[in-house]
């Protein structure tokens, strides 16, 4: 061992294991470590992954499947982080006269409520976030042009991003 260099390469990489199953493969390091005359080993970790990359498919494929329900629902979808719009549907946009989602992402939630209503919206949010749902009521809104119309609302806490947002129908 007194020959040994003390020049290191590790080299990060993937690998398919191509067998029948064709099961995916997540490797650590090869680590080669040279001598003066050549090369003294190498050691590859592997670990078997098909578990974690089928979750994942079924995760993106129930994505799309809740993204495409969202849109398609015929009844306004919102969901407040901190109380701003941070997606909305068609239905939503439309409700409130808004040309287009950009209108409202980003927008304070309470920007659609009639100033009437906004201590009841105020304390549902606490009630929904405490409870995690709320029971139906009506608020007045307001839309884009500041007409006013009446909507029946309920709402429940969602995970969203690493945190808990409300999910308002």
């Amino acid at each position: 061992m007194k020959n040994l260099k003390e020049r290191q390469e590790v080299i990060n990489y993937s690998i398919k294991l191509n067998t029948t199953n064709l099961s995916p493969l997540r490797s650590g390091n090869i680590s080669v470590r040279g001598i003066e005359e050549g090369v003294e080993g190498f050691f590859i970790l592997t670990e078997d992954i098909s578990l974690r990359k089928r979750a994942e498919e079924s995760l993106k494929s129930s994505e799309l499947i809740y993204r495409s329900l969202t849109e398609l629902l015929p009844l306004s979808l919102v969901v407040m982080l901190e109380n701003k719009i941070v997606y909305c549907n068609a239905a939503a946009v439309e409700l409130v006269g808004a040309k287009s989602e950009d209108d409202l992402l980003g927008r304070d939630f309470l920007d659609f409520v009639h100033p009437d209503h906004h201590e009841l919206v105020k304390e549902r949010r606490i009630e929904r976030i405490q409870k995690g749902h709320i029971a139906r009521a009506e608020y007045k809104q307001i839309r884009m042009d500041g007409s006013e119309f009446y909507t029946e609302v309920g709402g429940l806490s969602i995970p969203w991003q690493g945190g808990t947002a409300g999910l308002v129908l």
